[in-house]
């Protein structure tokens, strides 16, 4: 399997992907989900469950987006 290179945009996209999980986790944000609950679950845990899934479906986004354009171009 070749060593993914990817290029400079999808670096740069990685990155802000990066700093956005970074900030999503960051107690203070995590904190704001607040007590209660939904559906019966508690407030906080739908809350970290639902920004884990965002952050992995913009991963996917990302890295499909890269592989279409490699194909694309030939990298």
């Amino acid at each position: 399997m070749p060593a993914m290179n990817p290029d400079p945009q999808t670096r740069g996209r990685l990155g802000a992907l990066f700093l956005l999980g970074l900030v999503l986790f960051l107690p203070p944000l995590v904190g704001l989900a607040g007590p209660g609950t939904v559906l019966g679950i508690p407030a906080l845990f739908v809350a970290v469950y639902a920004e884990w899934a965002l952050v992995i479906l913009l991963l996917a986004v990302v890295l499909r987006h890269a592989g279409r354009r490699r194909r694309t171009h030939g990298r």
